[in-house]
Parts: structure tokens; sequence; C-alpha cells
């Protein structure tokens, strides 16, 4: 593969609430509150924190039905998922399918912040969900 991840671009947390979480990584860790978004599409809100070069995802479910829900009633809090990002996600999906039919669970969409994402499919990972993000 020519286009490989330059550097984890989050670390995605699926939680309750957003409220009820924030005043942990903002007050106990220092971690400052830099963007939320609504995504109806996959019927979720979240938050973007950051420090320093560490960027984590807060990912509440808006609904029901959503793959965050079913990953919170399936495992409860917890990590969801990393991104690691790319510069051509539509070029990397296309070499790393090429090598796998079965690698992403779909083609590049518009996610958060206006990026475009795609996931893969933890399936073929051991169980880790990984998200591609073209900045």
């Amino acid at each position: 593969m020519n286009n490989l991840p330059e550097t984890v671009d989050h670390i995605g947390i699926a939680v309750h609430s957003i409220e009820e979480r924030l005043p942990y990584y903002r007050n106990l860790l220092g971690f400052t509150l830099t963007e939320t978004n609504h995504l109806p599409h996959q019927q979720v809100k979240v938050a973007f924190l950051s420090s320093g070069d560490i960027n984590i995802e807060l990912l509440e479910q808006m609904g029901d039905g959503g793959t965050v829900a079913r990953f919170l009633a399936r495992k409860g809090e917890g990590i969801h998922h990393f991104a690691l990002q790319v510069d051509d996600i539509e070029t990397f999906l296309k070499e790393l399918n090429g090598k796998n039919p079965f690698a992403s669970l779909g083609p590049a969409e518009t996610g958060a912040r206006g990026r475009t994402v795609a996931f893969l499919d933890p399936k073929i990972s051991g169980g880790v969900l990984i998200e591609l993000c073209q900045r």
C-alpha cells in the first residue's frame, strides 16, 4: 500500500451521557472540549476533547438501534474504536478491499467535523473497530 495511515486521529469512547462524562475528562484530566456534533444519520451525538496531541471522541447514542446503542448494551461504556488518519481514504479503501473484499463495512461517508470516514470490519481485526479518517 502506498497510502499508509499517518497517525491516530482519535480514540472513540462510547458513553451513556456526554454531559455526565465531560467533568472527568475536563476537570480531572485537563482535556479541552473542542467541538460537539450531532450525526443524525448515525443516530449519535459526539464531543471532541483534546490535550496536546491526544484527541478523544465521546459518543452518545441518540435514539434506539444505532451501533453505539448496541455497543453500550453488550459491553457498557468504554473504548468503541480508534481512528487512523489517511491522506486519501478512497485510494486506501480500494487498496484494502483489493487485498480483502470484506475489509470495510461500507463506503466512505461524511462523519463528525465534516471529515470523510469509513469503518473497517472488526470481524477480521480480532474484534477491534477501526475508523479511517481523512481531514
